[in-house]
C-alpha cells in the first residue's frame, strides 16, 4: 500500500497536477493537437503558439483567459533548455534565442516540453525545462545564470492582434518582467 501512494505522490509532483484535476478546455485541445502535424512544426514555436490560439477562437473559447509568454534572453545570448521534444525522441537539451509557451491559469502548455503532451504547473515546468544540475544545488548560481532572461506576457487576443494583424507592439498589452522576479524559479 505504501509503495503505491509513494508512486502516485512521485507522479503528481512530477507533473504538477493533482489526481483530481480536470482537465480545462486549453489542456483538451493542447493535448488533442500535441501529434497534429498542421500545428506543431519543430523549431518554430511562435507560429505553434499562434495556430493553437487560432484553433482556439475557432473553437469560441476566450483569448483573454490565455497567455502566451516569450522567453528572450536580454544579451542575445542562449537559452539552455532541457528535455524538450525533438523528432528523432527526447531530445535533452537545445539552446534557444528565444521561446514561446502558452499559460492558462497556473498551468503551461508547451509543444516542445517533452515528448508527450504534458500540462505542467508553472514552478514544475521552469524547474525542468530551464535549471541545470548546477542551479538546482545553489540558488545565488540560479538567480545569477537566469538574470537576463526576460518574459513578454501577452493575452491570447493581443498576441494574436501582434502577430496576425501586424499591430505595432505599443498598442497591444503586453507586461514585460525579468524571469528571476516571477518566484518560479530558484527557490
Amino acid at each position: 500500500m505504501k509503495t503505491g501512494i509513494i508512486i502516485a505522490i512521485f507522479l503528481i509532483t512530477l507533473g504538477g497536477m493533482s489526481p483530481a484535476h480536470a482537465q480545462t478546455p486549453w489542456e483538451q485541445l493542447f493535448q488533442s493537437t500535441f501529434f497534429n502535424e498542421t500545428i506543431y512544426e519543430e523549431a518554430q514555436c511562435t507560429f505553434n503558439v499562434l495556430r493553437y490560439l487560432r484553433m482556439a477562437k475557432s473553437q469560441g473559447l476566450d483569448l483573454r483567459k490565455i497567455q502566451a509568454i516569450e522567453i528572450i534572453d536580454n544579451l542575445h545570448d542562449f537559452i539552455y533548455a532541457k528535455n524538450c521534444r525533438s523528432s528523432n525522441g527526447m531530445d535533452p537539451t537545445k539552446n534557444w534565442y528565444h521561446h514561446v509557451i502558452l499559460k492558462a491559469g497556473n498551468t503551461i502548455l508547451d509543444y516542445d516540453f517533452t515528448n508527450r503532451p504534458t500540462p505542467t504547473a508553472v514552478q514544475v515546468y521552469f524547474n525542468s525545462m530551464l535549471k541545470s544540475e548546477r542551479m538546482k544545488a545553489d540558488r545565488q548560481r540560479c538567480l545569477h545564470e537566469i538574470r537576463n532572461i526576460k518574459l513578454r506576457i501577452y493575452n491570447g487576443t493581443d498576441y494574436l492582434r501582434y502577430y496576425d494583424d501586424k499591430v505595432r507592439a505599443s498598442s497591444v498589452n503586453r507586461q514585460e518582467i525579468m524571469l528571476k522576479d516571477t518566484g518560479w524559479m530558484c527557490q
